[in-house]
């Protein structure tokens, strides 16, 4: 995701802030840490409205919980199981090169050959663009933690082109700890 921590969240970032931050996960690392980046936020009105939101705040960072994600997964497959077999094929494709091409960046796989990259590039514009969109098209990438995340989601949202870090700690310690090619341990968000 990153190489260095402090590239976490920038000060030029922006979220749009959901979770409650009389919990741990919302206060410590999306309000505390974004507070000490200088990024700036944007308060959802409400969840009915969280998908509304991310259009108007178009957020570049990503402080979820585990049903945001999941819904747009659900969207897209449900989308695809009644799409025309030639936009099915094409989502399908698209959807596969993307995970190729993030293995790639994840150091588990190497480059694309020539054709495979020209056939991303093209489907990277027609069409996993737009399922970054959902998130309002400037997502860099996001977090999410509360509770575990299914494999199958944090796969999807990193062939569309938005790597999510999970996270997992002790509420009662408020303690963050990131797992997989991100690894960080931090006692406080300052150390970002």
């Amino acid at each position: 995701m990153v190489d260095d921590p402090k590239e976490l969240v920038k000060e030029t970032d922006r979220s749009l802030a959901f979770l409650p931050w009389a919990h741990s996960y919302g206060q410590t690392c999306e309000l505390w840490l974004s507070m000490s980046m200088g990024a700036s936020m944007g308060i959802c009105r409400g969840v009915p409205l969280i998908l509304e939101d991310l259009q108007l705040v178009s957020p570049t960072t990503l402080f979820s919980v585990p049903t945001l994600y999941k819904k747009v997964f659900d969207g897209v497959h449900n989308l695809m199981e009644s799409a025309s077999p030639l936009r099915k094929r094409l989502m399908q494709s698209a959807l596969t090169l993307g995970d190729m091409d993030a293995r790639y960046r994840n150091g588990l796989r190497g480059p694309l050959g020539p054709i495979n990259k020209l056939k991303y590039s093209v489907l990277n514009k027609l069409v996993l663009s737009k399922m970054r969109d959902r998130f309002g098209g400037n997502m860099r990438h996001g977090f999410v933690a509360g509770s575990a995340c299914a494999p199958e989601v944090l796969s999807f949202m990193d062939s569309i082109g938005i790597p999510v870090c999970e996270g997992y700690g002790l509420t009662e310690v408020s303690i963050s700890i990131t797992e997989g090619y991100t690894c960080v341990v931090c006692d406080s968000p300052s150390l970002f």
